[in-house]
């Protein structure tokens, strides 16, 4: 029972000292992972075209003081945008349509001040530029415009067809668990979208 009560004591007094000071010395999250602000997709543009969708949107919030800090140290800061084309089916899994994985980076040279930027698609490099001009870096990694999806032939536009986005910007640690630092899913729907703005 002694015995019990010692490693009990420890545990917390362990729990307590990481609480205060986060892992490596960073300050724990105010609120819950994925609770509250954090970056968040917003909606520019959603038009049916040819067989397919073209979406276009803007990641905002990114920029918080640790991604910052990990540019200003010169590290690279990789954004990962996944869109899909979905079709809801009630009582059953969502059927995927079409799919895109757009991966944005940038990297500093913090000797020059040049911003080395790379965007891939499906895992392939269809994109590299360098810059001085931090707010050409920022756009290159949260503007996505005209991305197609494709859609089947027997793809039938309806109310229970939609466009899903998610940016993941980094895993974070909250005590001793990751999460992720993302935006989660951002759900537009498809049916009337053609150039709506809505968020």
């Amino acid at each position: 029972m002694g015995f019990r009560l010692v490693t009990w004591s420890l545990v917390l007094c362990l729990a307590a000292t990481l609480a205060a000071a986060g892992p490596t010395g960073e300050t724990p999250p105010a609120k819950a992972p994925g609770a509250g602000a954090g970056p968040q997709l917003r909606l520019q543009s959603l038009e049916e075209r040819a067989g397919g969708v073209e979406v276009s949107f803007v990641l905002e919030g990114a920029f918080d003081e640790r991604i910052v800090a990990k540019l200003e140290a010169g590290l690279e800061v990789t954004f990962r945008h996944s869109i899909q084309a979905q079709r809801r089916r009630p009582f059953w899994f969502d059927r995927t349509l079409a799919q895109k994985r757009i991966v944005t980076s940038a990297v500093l040279d913090t000797l020059t001040r040049q911003y080395t930027l790379r965007r891939e698609i499906n895992g392939g490099i269809v994109e590299t530029l360098t810059t001085l001009d931090e707010a050409q870096m920022r756009a290159f990694m949260t503007r996505l415009t005209g991305v197609r999806l494709e859609l089947p032939e027997d793809a039938t536009v309806d109310e229970r067809m939609e466009i899903r986005a998610r940016t993941q910007l980094e895993t974070r640690f909250f005590l001793f668990f990751p999460y992720e630092f993302d935006t989660g899913w951002a759900r537009w729907p498809l049916l009337g979208a053609a150039g709506t703005g809505a968020s």
